[in-house]
């Protein structure tokens, strides 16, 4: 196997997989192959490869060996995830309060202030910045535990 056939089958894995993290792909979807060859602009070769490794990660199924799917999400999931997360960055967060100095202060107001401000012009119906608002969350969130 070349280099650049990996690069593509790694490539096409890393973006159905963000697809799928970020709900462009939601969970219970049934992924058509003629569907994600033409949007992920790859062969089904290769779409085989990249849900097979996604199957084995639990990010999609493939009941009875029948197409595949993106892995459902329960409400009991997804509550079990939000609780945890709220576990680990409340730690994260007090760790780098008390680590904290003036420069990461910086870097957490900079980051609040333009989370803020996107949150501003959504609510005032500018709803085309989601991927910015999606950017700008993730910012803020990892600086304030970055200390």
């Amino acid at each position: 196997m070349n280099k650049a056939a990996n690069t593509v089958r790694t490539s096409t894995y890393e973006r159905i997989k963000r697809d799928i993290i970020f709900g462009v792909l939601a969970p219970g979807t049934k992924l058509k192959l003629d569907r994600l060859k033409s949007e992920y602009e790859t062969s089904v070769p290769t779409l085989r490869e990249a849900l097979n490794r996604l199957s084995a990660d639990g990010f999609v199924q493939s009941p009875e060996q029948r197409g595949f799917l993106v892995t459902p999400v329960s409400a009991e999931d997804l509550v079990e995830i939000a609780n945890l997360r709220i576990l680990l960055e409340c730690h994260a967060l007090q760790q780098s309060i008390e680590a904290g100095d003036t420069d990461w202060e910086a870097d957490l107001v900079a980051a609040y202030h333009r989370l803020n401000l996107i949150e501003k012009r959504m609510q005032n119906g500018e709803n085309s910045q989601k991927e910015l608002w999606k950017r700008y969350d993730w910012e803020f969130h990892l600086a304030s535990i970055k200390a």
